[in-house]
Formats: C-alpha cells, sequence, structure tokens
C-alpha cells in the first residue's frame, strides 16, 4: 500500500467541510420550499454530490495499491 499523504487528506478535509457548509446555506426551514424551488434544490444536489465525491476521494488516499501509486 501507498503511504498515506497527509497533507493532501487534511485538503480534502478542508474541501469536504466548506461543501458541507455551503449546504447547510442552501437548504431551507421547510422541505417544501426545498421542493418547490428547483433552483435551491439543484444547488443542494450539486453541494450533496460534491462532498460525496470528496468523501470518497478522502478514503480513497491511503487505499491506492502500490502497483498502481504514482510517487
Amino acid at each position: 500500500m501507498m503511504k498515506l499523504d497527509n497533507d493532501r487528506l487534511l485538503e480534502k478535509i478542508d474541501e469536504l467541510e466548506n461543501y458541507l457548509r455551503e449546504l447547510e446555506e442552501y437548504l431551507p426551514e421547510q422541505e417544501e420550499d426545498y421542493l418547490n424551488n428547483s433552483l435551491r434544490k439543484r444547488a443542494c444536489e450539486r453541494a450533496f454530490q460534491l462532498a460525496s465525491e470528496n468523501l470518497l476521494d478522502s478514503c480513497n488516499l491511503g487505499n491506492v495499491p502500490d502497483s498502481l501509486a504514482f510517487i
């Protein structure tokens, strides 16, 4: 296994926190407001998608076989 890149992992965690803050800002108080506002709904979906992808990237940082690692 490849050595974990702590700096890169910390960077990904910062990005994840930013995406989650954005998502929290976009979410309305009422579910009905979310469902009836397509622009807000798409913004929330996109922020959630980016956060999810970032989380998967973070998990994969330490799980790269040496044969695939670029050193």
